[in-house]
């Protein structure tokens, strides 16, 4: 299945076994293949991180995940996220972070769906993914960013979602952990119900 200029950054096969997601590492290409027919179905192009001499630049699609369901998938590239339902095309989030994101998860439970991401300065934020127009966001940072100079081995460099809101991640130091996110994902939903209140 050719067709990225320049390699490519991450791939993700649908929970069906259908579809696939692949991204470029530098053509800033999305591309969906439907894999029963060996064939590519829809291409999106990411927005350029730089232009330079009229040549558009793009960070890495390092990271693309898809909801168990298959209803909608995340993706980041560089600093940037953004989670997309499948069946309308519409943007659920879209947001970038202070640092790089290096591979995201998806989790849901009762509180609803939340995309979490493991960041080069350490920080591991967590972005509750809503169908809204409104421009807020509710979010919070389960674990703080560690200042530049010393984040060298505190980057997350992987991060996979078990079950509900426990995640199990891996950083530069060589450290993998299990986490149980509930508390952060308890901490985001009341905020946004004290929100409503006033």
């Amino acid at each position: 299945l050719p067709g990225h200029e320049g390699g490519v950054g991450s791939i993700a096969v649908h929970p069906s076994g259908k579809l696939c997601l692949s991204g470029g590492a530098s053509d800033g290409k999305l591309k969906l293949w439907d894999l029963t027919k060996g064939r590519l179905a829809f291409v999106n192009k990411i927005d350029p991180s730089s232009t330079r001499g009229g040549h558009a630049r793009y960070d890495s699609i390092d990271s693309l995940v898809w909801s168990k369901g298959g209803e909608f998938y995340a993706i980041a590239h560089g600093p940037h996220i953004t989670v997309r339902d499948v069946s309308t095309g519409k943007q659920l989030l879209d947001v970038n972070l202070p640092s790089r994101a290096n591979q995201l998860a998806l989790m849901a439970g009762d509180e609803g769906v939340f995309v979490v991401a493991a960041c080069n300065d350490g920080s591991l934020p967590v972005l509750a993914v809503e169908d809204s127009d409104d421009e807020s966001r509710r979010a919070i940072m389960a674990i703080e960013p560690v200042e530049s100079h010393l984040a060298r081995e505190e980057r997350f460099k992987c991060i996979q979602n078990i079950c509900g809101y426990y995640v199990v991640t891996a950083n530069s130091a060589g450290v993998v952990s299990l986490m149980n996110l509930e508390g952060a994902v308890k901490m985001i939903m009341s905020e946004g119900d004290e929100d409503e209140d006033e």
